[in-house]
């Protein structure tokens, strides 16, 4: 009977409604399997459509977060009930014996174990955030009454948002393809940087909006669109990303690929040793050069050269 009894307990355990199933209990196997086959199916779609990098960006929100955790929560009591409402069938008489109980207390620490995993993982990543980025007062984060950018208060984290622009030549819009925030600690001397997927879609913008289209386009369309967006592309980018990562962001830093080349060119170029030869013959640069090759060796890059090879 203890055997009967943790058979059921397990196949609960795999599966909230297995073990009801197991002891012929069909509208309460219902009752559990359905609710558990649901969850299942929409984590399974999330993992499936999403890429990692925006599954991890969506999660890492504060908001999605709190909601991932009080999920993990309930999805562990629930299983805790199910195992314990198969075990502890009115249909198997006696009482359990010692290795009923014995087991049982295995298999519900089994279940326990990764949700205390998750719940270890989720809470360290919420401090690790806490302590990254100072809490920051609503009425800052989303002021769209002004366009001049948020000053910094004494000792409080500078945040800098750092944007890397795909313009070339003939190309109609500026993507920012590469964005990144250092958050500067004035007090501990420690700067961290946190990349934000160019691929974002959905993102807030900070006054009860949301831009749909990939982040990375969000400041050539509010540029080209004034009367939508009157802070400006840069501004609108900073608000934007402020309002996903609930922070102020107070400065920016921006630069494209002309702007690489006068870098390069202003410290006397770049050393360079290249592991490999490569040929691309569809490389449109700067200066009228078309196609770029190398072998492989040591070199001291300029400007140009030195974004070509990037």
């Amino acid at each position: 009977m203890d055997v009967r009894r943790l058979t059921a307990a397990g196949l609960s355990a795999l599966l909230p409604g297995l073990g009801q199933l197991f002891n012929g209990r069909r509208q309460l196997a219902a009752l559990f399997l359905i609710p558990s086959l649901i969850v299942l199916l929409v984590a399974l779609m999330l993992v499936t459509i999403q890429s990692p990098a925006r599954l991890a960006a969506w999660v890492v929100s504060p908001h999605v977060l709190g909601l991932v955790m009080a999920l993990n929560a309930l999805v562990l009591a629930w299983r805790l009930t199910a195992v314990g409402q198969a075990f502890l069938d009115t249909r198997r008489p006696g009482r359990a014996g010692r290795l009923g109980i014995v087991g049982v207390i295995a298999i519900a620490i089994v279940v326990v174990i990764p949700h205390l995993v998750i719940y270890r993982y989720g809470t360290v990543l919420g401090q690790t955030f806490d302590r990254i980025f100072t809490s920051a007062v609503l009425g800052e984060v989303h002021d769209r009454e002004r366009a001049n950018a948020l000053t910094p208060r004494a000792g409080e984290r500078i945040n800098v948002l750092l944007v890397g622009v795909d313009s070339r030549g003939k190309r109609q819009t500026d993507l920012t393809d590469t964005m990144m925030v250092a958050s500067i600690d004035p007090v501990g001397h420690s700067v961290s940087l946190v990349s934000v997927p160019r691929d974002l879609i959905d993102t807030p913008l900070g006054d009860g909006n949301v831009y749909g289209p990939k982040l990375n386009g969000l400041l050539a369309y509010a540029d080209t669109h004034p009367q939508e967006f009157p802070k400006g592309g840069m501004r609108t980018l900073q608000d934007a990303i402020g309002a996903l990562l609930e922070i102020p962001v107070h400065y920016y830093a921006k630069v494209d690929f002309r702007g690489f080349i006068k870098m390069v060119d202003a410290v006397g170029g770049v050393d360079v040793v290249a592991p490999r030869s490569f040929v691309d013959p569809g490389y449109d640069g700067y200066g009228g050069q078309k196609g770029y090759s190398i072998e492989a060796g040591p070199y001291h890059f300029n400007g140009a050269d030195a974004v070509a090879y990037a």
